[in-house]
């Protein structure tokens, strides 16, 4: 698992607002504001998306 994964989970579970880290450009938060959603758990699978470098894939749900 990737540190920022693992960061964002942590934060998640705790119930702390999360890190704004971004992955190219995007962040979890920003990706949640886009959806207009709390789908944490799929916003993760994008972030983890774009960690592995599927930049298209992720954008394209995004």
């Amino acid at each position: 698992m990737n540190d920022e994964i693992a960061i964002y989970i942590c934060e998640w579970v705790n119930d702390i607002p999360l890190t704004d880290i971004f992955v190219g450009k995007y962040s979890m938060q920003m990706i949640l504001a886009i959806w207009k959603s709390t789908q944490f758990l799929r916003a993760l699978e994008m972030m983890k998306e774009l960690l592995e470098g599927l930049t298209e894939k992720a954008e394209f749900v995004i």
